[in-house]
């Protein structure tokens, strides 16, 4: 069925607006009464002040079917976008909407092309009518779907010799997303030994947004080849093994 917009604004009745950093804000569009397919979106607030202070819509994805309550919007470490809503009609499998109760889905951000890269559905009674059976009050719903991991994610690692001291680097967020920063700790050892290289502390960024965390090691060390590892204030523990060069 076509769907029309009878509302003025971007978004309307929308659900879950959360904050997370770079001027970015994730919401559930519902579209509220306007009966349009609800959206994944992201506003970025420009605030300069007064009415110098503009929003853009930086992010819409289109979902299959409409939602007048609830939904979730979040950013996930990769950059994907993770979803999650129950549209108030289902269709049977030759219809023209979603033939699911609930979706979960992960979206990439890539604008108009953007794919989906994972996605989860709950599908409960069938519908036999062609014109949409009611969900409202009956089938599954997903009020909000959250991403976690067992460990911190690490990547990027980078060394180069400058100046005759190696700098080192990595990139790393923590198991799930927080509005504030969380301690962490690493260490560097030897593949051969375990012989301790070099320690520290660092902090979590907020809002999942990737921490870079700098190192600097003995240029006049023998072994360059090391395992990283990265602890989080629950103990949580990742290792990867990496290389250093002092050429």
């Amino acid at each position: 069925l076509p769907f029309v917009y009878r509302v003025p604004s971007e978004w309307s009745g929308q659900h879950n607006a959360e904050y997370f950093g770079m001027n970015e804000y994730f919401l559930f569009d519902n579209q509220a009464d306007s009966g349009n397919n609800s959206h994944l979106m992201v506003v970025e607030y420009d605030r300069k002040g007064g009415d110098g202070s503009t929003a853009s819509v930086t992010f819409k994805y289109t979902l299959d079917g409409h939602s007048p309550v609830f939904g979730d919007c979040d950013m996930c470490p990769s950059g994907n976008i993770l979803g999650c809503y129950w549209p108030e009609y289902v269709y049977p499998a030759d219809g023209v909407g979603p033939t699911y109760d609930a979706q979960v889905l992960e979206v990439t951000r890539d604008g108009d092309s953007s794919e989906v890269a994972w996605e989860m559905t709950v599908t409960g009674e069938s519908c036999s009518d062609k014109g949409g059976c009611d969900r409202t009050e009956n089938g599954w719903s997903i009020y909000s779907a959250e991403r976690f991991y067992d460990a911190p994610l690490v990547w990027n690692f980078t060394c180069s010799n400058v100046d005759d001291v190696l700098d080192a680097s990595f990139s790393t967020v923590n198991t799930f997303k927080s509005m504030s920063t969380q301690p962490g700790s690493w260490s560097l050892v030897t593949r051969k030994s375990s012989e301790h290289v070099a320690s520290g502390d660092f902090s979590f960024e907020p809002h999942w947004r990737s921490t870079t965390v700098p190192i600097e090691l003995d240029v006049d060390a023998k072994d360059h080849a090391l395992t990283l590892t990265v602890t989080n204030r629950w103990g949580e523990t990742v290792s990867k093994d990496v290389d250093c060069d002092s050429s």
